[in-house]
């Protein structure tokens, strides 16, 4: 008998040991459920993931069924655009070609703070660590020329999201896609694209 509960007992001390995680080494870990939404001080570390982040050549504008009729705010709006990010210390700025070589900006300065977002969307495998759907999110006001020019009066804004998936620790290789909403009272329309 006292075999029998030796060995029960080893069994049990070896499979919590395999199954449990060191707490020092799950600071990334992420846990089924888990949601995080928050908006705080960019850190140091943060703005060197963002400067890292590279877009790809080309940019869609997203219309809905509508079309080119429900966008306010660019001229002769078009699906698809050239892209190319300009940054300097603190600002950001986006130039935008169509097909006929019309150009645009979107300029912005970096904000003080940044949004994230951290989700389990519950829909992988019911054991393990869940990949974690994420977002990180800027928000400032937006200065425009060019083709954007019509938008510019009353203030507008644009939010820069970054999309992916990963654990709760972020970096910048996480990102696979990006969202650039500009929003004001002549200006209405999203570019959406790929993070090479």
């Amino acid at each position: 008998m006292r075999l029998i509960t030796t060995i029960v007992a080893a069994a049990l001390t070896t499979l919590l040991v395999t199954h449990s995680r060191p707490a020092e080494a799950c600071a990334c870990c992420s846990d089924p459920g888990q949601r995080t939404e928050s908006v705080g001080p960019m850190q140091a570390y943060e703005k060197t993931e963002l400067d890292s982040i590279r877009f790809a050549a080309k940019t869609r504008l997203f219309m809905n069924a509508a079309g080119a009729a429900g966008i306010q705010g660019i001229v002769n709006p078009e699906d698809t655009y050239d892209v190319a990010l300009t940054r300097t210390t603190d600002q950001w700025t986006f130039t935008m070609k169509d097909k006929n070589g019309h150009t645009g900006t979107l300029s912005f300065r970096m904000p003080a703070t940044l949004g994230a977002f951290a989700v389990d969307e519950q829909d992988g495998p019911a054991t393990g660590d869940p990949v974690l759907y994420k977002e990180w999110r800027l928000s400032a006001p937006v200065a425009m020329t060019g083709i954007f020019a019509s938008g510019a009066a009353g203030r507008p804004t644009i939010k820069v999201v970054f999309q992916g998936r990963g654990n709760s620790c972020t970096d910048a290789s996480q990102f696979h896609a990006y969202s650039i909403v500009v929003s004001g009272p002549s200006a209405g329309y999203t570019f959406f694209g790929r993070l090479p």
